[in-house]
């Protein structure tokens, strides 16, 4: 009877073992499932972080070129007679930098308020108030100014009220009686 039992308790072991080992190989098979994925995790974290490299680089050197030519903007600004700036070239290069769409100007601005070929003269109402208009405007003004709808708060629209002394106006190109 000891003999039996003695196969007996081999045998529980040996099923014992037996269920060990499989729980172990569902484990290990679980254990490598979740490598394989974290290794796909892993590889995927890689790729994203090697473009989010490539963008970085192509947005410091997009920076570098807004950056230059920011700064010759600025040089340009500090224009005086003996140097000469090529406006339009430095305005597209700028928009180029800043990444702005051709010929999308005038949808986002508008038309132009004026041009820079209008002339202006400086013009007084009776009470010695000095005013500067647009040069075509002089007829109407003087017309205004005979006019019984004249006063002291109806001034036209494209007058501009001189508060002060002439001498704080600024000209560039005058033209003397043209």
């Amino acid at each position: 009877m000891t003999g039996l039992l003695d196969r007996i308790g081999m045998t529980r072991l040996l099923e014992d073992a037996r269920g060990r080992i499989s729980t172990l190989e569902s484990d290990l098979s679980v254990a490598e499932q979740r490598n394989r994925q974290q290794g796909a995790r892993i590889a995927a974290l890689e790729a994203d972080l090697d473009d989010a490299r490539g963008r970085a680089g192509s947005f410091e050197d997009a920076f570098a070129a807004l950056r230059a030519t920011v700064e010759r903007l600025y040089y340009a600004a500090h224009w005086s007679p003996d140097r000469s700036v090529d406006a339009a070239t430095l305005w597209t290069d700028v928009r180029d930098a800043a990444g702005l769409t051709p010929g999308e100007t005038g949808k986002r601005l508008g038309e132009p308020r004026h041009t820079t070929s209008e002339r202006y003269t400086i013009v007084s109402d009776d009470d010695g108030h000095d005013f500067v208009i647009p040069a075509d405007k002089v007829d109407d003004w003087h017309e205004y100014m005979k006019s019984d709808y004249f006063d002291d708060t109806n001034e036209r629209d494209y007058a501009r009220y001189i508060n002060g002394a002439l001498t704080r106006l600024t000209f560039t190109d005058p033209v003397i009686g043209g």
